[in-house]
């Protein structure tokens, strides 16, 4: 079973489900490294078996659930993204590989980097 607090707040609306305003603030940081249960460095080794989770297609361009990778988390403590994720999540297609997607059919998710 999946534990919820491994994702951020952005992986969280891509899935579906709500959470508590104060993670809003710290959307690519997961829940657990925001309310300190486990280190950035523990966060992201536990994060690398999820490997991806399904999610609202809609964000893409879809009309049924899809695969979406699970980033890994930014792990330099000097850097202002320190425990962040390092990117945003990316659609994945049946090998679980980054899908080619039209750039006007990706990326309407909440909390899109600029």
């Amino acid at each position: 079973m999946l534990d919820t607090t491994l994702l951020t707040a952005q992986e969280h609306k891509i899935i579906g489900s709500s959470i508590d305003e104060k993670y809003k603030q710290e959307p690519y940081k997961p829940l657990s490294v925001i309310d300190n249960k486990c280190s950035a460095e523990e966060c992201d080794g536990l994060r690398k078996r999820i490997v991806q989770i399904y999610g609202l297609g809609a964000y893409w361009g879809k009309k049924s659930t899809v695969a979406v990778s699970i980033e890994p988390l930014v792990l330099n403590p000097s850097s202002a993204d320190y425990g962040r994720t390092v990117r945003d999540p990316v659609l994945l297609d049946e090998n679980a590989q980054e899908a080619n997607i039209p750039r006007d059919k990706r990326d309407k998710f909440p909390y899109r980097r600029g």
